[in-house]
């Protein structure tokens, strides 16, 4: 019950920091919307199911997981999954789009330096990151989706807010913009990705569970 509890807040955490990283990139990419929308229905889920365990744990075992040590290991499991979930969408945000929202942003916020410099200086800050090629295989296979349904309708990039107001037809361009969205978050390597995180926080906790029983045990004798 304990590795479901930790589980579930790992979860939320990672959730949590979803809709963070989304939210943020929505004001820029209508697309994230769909990301953001997901992300709280993970988020939503994650409590829910915590918060079954937490009285479960506390009628059957009569442990309250939401007081002392229980609630600190609460707060780590969840900041891990936020760590977590910072990390996989640093690896697989595509430069173009980062620098694409450098740009809004500098033309928006009324910064000091012309958009083109700003351009000029995330596409060298970015430059070395990218061009790593674990990180250039893997965002390419992340991002293969979103670019196939770009390729589809026909334009180069993920739309701005700005694109779509700019749009001949805002109602023809909207479709793209979800499509791109969902195909985002459809991801076969986000989702094996997430997978496998998961997978190795609970062999991690485990772990760290058995060494903290093994040295309970030795500090008795």
């Amino acid at each position: 019950m304990e590795e479901m509890h930790q589980s579930a807040s790992f979860k939320k955490g990672s959730a949590v920091a979803g809709v963070a990283i989304n939210g943020g990139l929505s004001c820029i990419f209508p697309s994230n919307l769909v990301g953001t929308a997901l992300n709280i229905r993970q988020g939503v889920v994650a409590h829910r199911e915590r918060k079954t365990i937490e009285k479960a744990a506390l009628k059957v075992h009569g442990v309250d997981f939401r007081k002392g040590d229980d609630r600190v290991g609460r707060k780590k499991q969840e900041a891990a999954g936020a760590l977590f979930k910072g990390v996989l969408s640093g690896v697989t945000f595509g430069q173009d789009d980062l620098v694409i929202a450098g740009v809004a942003i500098s033309a928006g916020g009324d910064l000091f330096c012309p958009a083109t410099d700003v351009a000029s200086l995330i596409k060298e800050a970015t430059g070395s990151y990218y061009d790593n090629s674990l990180i250039h295989n893997l965002q390419e296979a992340a991002s293969y989706p979103a670019s196939q349904a770009q390729e589809t309708f026909g334009i180069d990039h993920n739309p701005t807010w700005d694109d779509l107001i700019q749009a001949a037809d805002p109602t023809l361009a909207a479709p793209a913009v979800a499509a791109i969205g969902v195909a985002v978050e459809a991801n076969v390597v986000m989702f094996a990705a997430d997978l496998v995180g998961q997978e190795a926080h609970k062999r991690i906790s485990r772990d760290q569970r058995r060494h903290d029983m093994d040295h309970n045990q030795r500090h008795h004798h």
